[in-house]
């Protein structure tokens, strides 16, 4: 359950980030995002990232042939580095768009 909390609070950022970036580029009281796009592309993408945290428990019990007491000692490496990872991806729109919205700006100064 945390995971997908922190999963989703990264994602609001990022939406938040994008919808503001989008809000400087666009006219007054121009559509900047269709909401059903919105909603499909969040349901997807919780979707996808729960099934990749699902692979996390399957992946586990092949590594240790079904016996998961030999790998008690790095479930909690395994699971930071798969939320850290999963964070990244998420923030990745975040920290390109602003930087493409930015490059471009600049392209027109130039």
């Amino acid at each position: 359950m945390a995971f997908n909390v922190v999963i989703l609070l990264v994602g609001t950022f990022t939406f938040f980030v994008i919808q503001f970036i989008a809000a400087m580029l666009a006219r007054f009281g121009a559509d900047i995002m269709q909401p059903v796009g919105v909603a499909s592309f969040v349901i997807f993408y919780m979707l996808a990232v729960n099934v990749c945290y699902t692979l996390g428990w399957v992946t586990e019990l092949l590594w240790s042939d079904g016996d998961t007491a030999r790998t008690e000692l790095l479930r909690p490496a395994v699971y930071r580095w798969g939320l850290t990872f999963s964070v990244a991806i998420t923030l990745l729109p975040a920290v390109f768009v602003p930087l493409f919205w930015f490059m471009q700006g600049l392209r027109s100064v130039l």
